[in-house]
């Protein structure tokens, strides 16, 4: 029995044969174009290039073999930066760049060859993010490198401001401070909550506000109402014939009490309250061993005449 479907029908030896003719449609739709800028301006580097290279030189380690000189020419161009890949060409920039700050020739693990070498490998990095938007793992890696360099760079000038400003100026980098995060988007639950801390906050501010007019206000009436209640006072001690008594020292003279005017106490060095407190502290202590002489002994012994034996006698029987 045949069977039919949506497929052409093709004849075959005796039944019919079912023949499918695909059709692959593509459902995904094009690819926008990123609209966000993207942009590491907060690297602090001011120039995105690495240096000219001179694609003639030999690859990293060849320079150096005696047998490179003797080489044939085919030899040379073939061990040469014509036939290398990327990372023997950026090892070969970041070589070159570490001979132009290094102190000595045994310096490789400095600080400054660290930033050289970070500054090579950042610069070419961010080409590579610049170009291929979607390589999030090599965009995470450059934001981590150059937060390295930044710490890198803060210890340097902690330690040494002069050789920090002349390694800047040969790699033309800067220290920038670290870009503001973006506000990330919050839920309805986040918006309500913090629409009603704004209204809190306004609240209570108009209120403050309210209080601090208020309070102004009758600030202003105490004044007028002391001043008027002093000279008041005045007026009616001037009929009196009172003079105006200012302080209690003055209260106690005016009644004949100068002896009970209280008198500040001595001011004492920090050392003559230390040595008086030494004083008291072995007055106790003389005092307690005198006490134990007294009933070991019945009387007072002298210490100079107070021996290991005579601490063994009996106790007297008065």
């Amino acid at each position: 029995m045949p069977i039919f479907s949506s497929g052409s029908l093709c004849l075959g030896s005796d039944n019919f044969r079912l023949s499918w003719n695909r059709h692959y449609w593509n459902k995904r739709a094009p690819r926008s174009p990123p609209t966000k800028p993207l942009s590491f301006d907060y690297s602090g580097d001011l120039s995105s290039s690495i240096g000219n290279v001179n694609y003639s030189q030999p690859k990293l380690g060849f320079e150096s073999l005696p047998e490179y000189e003797n080489a044939d020419e085919n030899v040379k161009k073939i061990v040469s930066l014509n036939f290398s890949n990327k990372a023997e060409m950026v090892d070969k920039v970041i070589s070159d760049m570490i001979d132009k700050i290094k102190e000595h020739p045994l310096d490789f693990n400095s600080t400054e060859c660290h930033i050289a070498k970070d500054t090579v490998l950042i610069r070419n990095q961010i080409q590579h993010c610049l170009r291929y938007r979607n390589d999030k793992v090599a965009k995470r890696f450059l934001i981590e490198r150059i937060h390295h360099r930044k710490k890198t760079l803060k210890q340097l000038r902690r330690r040494d401001i002069e050789k920090f400003n002349w390694l800047t100026s040969e790699l033309q980098l800067e220290l920038t401070p670290d870009p503001t995060p973006e506000r990330m988007i919050m839920s309805k639950r986040e918006k309500r909550e913090e629409a009603a801390r704004q209204a809190s906050a306004a609240l209570i501010n108009r209120k403050n506000a309210e209080l601090r007019k208020r309070l102004a206000a009758e600030k202003e009436a105490f004044d007028e109402y002391k001043e008027a209640e002093l000279a008041d006072i005045q007026k009616s001690l001037q009929e009196l014939g009172i003079n105006q008594i200012e302080s209690l020292e003055q209260t106690l003279v005016a009644l004949g009490a100068g002896d009970l005017v209280p008198k500040p106490p001595p001011k004492t060095s920090r050392r003559r309250r230390k040595l008086a407190m030494l004083f008291e502290l072995h007055s106790e202590e003389k005092k307690q061993k005198d006490a134990e002489i007294l009933r070991a002994h019945g009387f007072i012994v002298p210490k100079s005449l107070l021996t290991p034996s005579a601490k063994a006698f009996p106790k007297s029987s008065s």
